[in-house]
């Protein structure tokens, strides 16, 4: 495994780019994977069919907050101990999820999958700027961006073919054994990005007044509102088109 300094002039070998958009795939994936199994989850567990798009929302509300929440801990611990925490206990939320047997269950589980699997998807991007040169760093945006753009298209007919010929808990199953599997691979090959000398103590106070100077930026909030709006239209097309 290469030190950061050595990575930092080098191109990326091909198992790097390959757990980086693995870590890039588990988003979509647990977005998508499900989204066929609707009417199933839904006569399993007793619902009307309209209760289960909620469990969407959710993890989406969950992917919003945790967001918020990761980034400065990985500013003040280390990108890779938060990239594991997250995938972790993302796979592992997974797994309790196929125990369910209650909706609001559902509920609160696919909240908690939403914000600790939004641990390596913003703290992946801060890992790259830490270890690569901005030409290496457009590179692999671009690579991840494409894996990113694949994975909800392929998801839905992976997850249609997994609830027909076995059972939507399986879906869930796949998403727990690729999340520690992901972890695994970052843990023996990705290197820490962020050496403790460049560590920021964590002042709460300080993160929130960052937070406020962003709020009232107008320029910085128009682009915000912009993708938050191309991105709701996506989300009520799958909410509704599953």
């Amino acid at each position: 495994m290469l030190e950061p300094e050595e990575l930092k002039d080098s191109k990326p070998d091909l198992l790097f780019i390959l757990i980086m958009g693995l870590l890039s795939m588990l988003t979509p994936l647990a977005i998508d994977m499900y989204l066929p199994a609707f009417v199933k989850i839904a006569n399993d567990l007793n619902v009307s069919e309209e209760m289960i798009p909620q469990t969407l929302a959710l993890f989406t509300l969950g992917f919003a907050f945790g967001q918020l929440f990761w980034g400065p801990l990985s500013d003040s611990y280390g990108r890779k101990p938060i990239i594991l925490i997250g995938i972790i206990t993302s796979a592992l939320v997974s797994l309790a999820i196929t125990q369910i047997h209650h909706i609001h269950h559902f509920y609160i589980l696919r909240f908690l999958q939403g914000f600790f699997g939004s641990a390596p998807a913003v703290v992946a991007g801060a890992l790259l700027r830490d270890l690569f040169n901005k030409e290496a760093f457009s590179k692999m945006m671009s690579m991840i961006m494409l894996v990113t753009m694949i994975a909800p298209l392929v998801a839905p007919i992976l997850g249609g073919y997994i609830a027909d010929w076995f059972h939507w808990q399986a879906i869930f199953y796949l998403l727990t054994v690729l999340g520690l599997l992901a972890a695994l691979l970052v843990w023996l090959r990705i290197p820490e990005s962020l050496p403790k000398e460049r560590r920021i103590p964590l002042d709460i106070i300080g993160v929130l007044r960052n937070y406020r100077t962003v709020a009232t930026n107008w320029k910085v909030l128009g682009y915000i509102f912009t993708n938050a709006f191309s991105y709701s239209g996506m989300f009520c097309f799958l909410t509704s088109g599953s």
